[in-house]
């Protein structure tokens, strides 16, 4: 599958590594493995190499998610028998963009909502068995540091992402605050974003919705997270 390029980052500066793992955690608790905790302790296995090209490290995620799959989790991580991982394919990739709370906060409905995205330096590759989306996997890094397969499974949000998704140039946006997951699409008409999941807000899935009038609906629920709860 030819490799299509990353979305640019927006305009803030570059996240540790680290920042991109804990963002992740959001997104992995639904369905998915997070592979450094349930390999770490196996004799003899290590961390997934990190290599040059975007496309070679999907491939290897792909590999270890199908080293993964066994008997008692196949149905978790999104096929219908552990035999289906063995003919799976790689899809076409999105990048995933977060909005960071402070600026859900701050947002007039005035100023450019592009400017609120943040690259989250993760990509993540739909898992197709035949046509259809099972599963995805997510690699993290950049053209500089190297590609690392960082997580195998997420397949509920997957398969909901797949059925809003329009067109290749699509991307993943994530709301860590709130727990909400919208597909993005940059038109000629400005940025748009497309409810995967129920958000509790007048935001129906599957329908596109320009952002700054999404991140205006949120913003109230943004000024109530309490930041200083315990995680």
């Amino acid at each position: 599958m030819a490799n299509l390029p990353v979305q640019p980052a927006k305009r803030r500066s570059r996240r540790p590594m680290l920042l991109g793992i804990l963002l992740l955690v959001g997104i992995i608790v639904i369905g998915g493995i997070w592979y450094f905790f349930i390999r770490e302790e196996e004799e003899g296995v290590g961390k997934p190499d990190t290599v040059a090209d975007q496309q070679e490290a999907a491939d290897n995620a792909l590999a270890i998610l199908q080293d993964l799959v066994n008997d008692d989790n196949y149905a978790t991580l999104g096929f219908r028998s552990r035999d289906e991982v063995k003919s799976a394919t790689l899809g076409t990739p999105l990048t995933l963009y977060f909005v960071p709370l402070d600026g859900l906060q701050s947002f007039d409905g005035e100023g450019d909502p592009d400017q609120l995205l943040v690259d989250s330096e993760v990509v993540y590759y739909p898992v197709l068995v035949e046509t259809d989306v099972r599963s995805s996997v997510g690699i993290q890094g950049g053209a500089e540091e190297g590609w690392t397969p960082v997580s195998f499974g997420t397949a509920t949000l997957m398969q909901a992402v797949a059925q809003n998704r329009l067109t290749a140039d699509n991307f993943l946006v994530q709301i860590p605050a709130l727990g909400l997951y919208f597909v993005g699409e940059r038109t000629a008409d400005g940025l748009f974003l497309t409810a995967v999941v129920e958000t509790g807000y007048d935001l129906p899935v599957g329908q596109p919705v320009a952002a700054a009038d999404v991140f205006r609906i949120l913003h109230d629920a943004a000024l109530n997270v309490n930041t200083e709860a315990p995680m």
